[in-house]
């Protein structure tokens, strides 16, 4: 079952790939492969001593002048457990709007047996000169589905930096 599984992954992963199609003067089409593209996405995989298997992606979803979208997600499983069921897996959105320094995020983190933690963040910066800055950032928290009853924990922070 894991080998279909390795198996289907990859062939997907394979076929997910952003190349263009062309098609010559006889109907064959062919994959435009590039030879130097901007990294935009990363896969990390790495397994530690305890045998936690941990696979995460991130990238980048959208990027132009005035918004930028960035996207992550894992999955941990220990390989000497049993089952296929993950152990961890969660993710995140990032928003960036350039223009105004606005930047909103959401993630949601499930742990088994320990609940799921859902968040969102956001900030802006109102004042942005040379020699100083001053924004405004909140967050909120909340864990439900583990042990004891859900827990909240929000904040709003005003801030600020001065250069001399």
């Amino acid at each position: 079952m894991y080998k279909f599984f390795i198996f289907f992954a990859l062939m997907a992963a394979a076929f997910s790939l952003p190349y263009p199609l062309v098609e010559d003067e006889d109907g064959e089409q062919y994959h435009l492969v590039p030879l130097s593209r901007v990294r935009r996405q990363q896969t990390d995989y790495r397994l530690d001593s305890k045998g936690n298997l941990f696979l995460g992606h991130k990238g980048t979803i959208l990027d132009n002048q005035n918004h930028r979208l960035d996207g992550q997600g894992y999955v941990v499983k220990n390989v000497k457990g049993h089952g296929l069921s993950p152990d961890a897996h969660g993710g995140a959105l990032d928003y960036l709007n350039k223009p105004t320094g606005l930047n909103l995020g959401v993630s949601a983190n499930h742990v088994r047996h320990g609940g799921t933690k859902v968040g969102a963040t956001g900030g802006w910066n109102f004042i942005q000169r040379k020699d100083a800055e001053v924004g405004i950032s909140g967050r909120y928290d909340r864990v439900s589905g583990g042990p004891g009853p859900s827990r909240e924990d929000y904040g709003v922070f005003l801030g600020g930096k001065v250069r001399f």
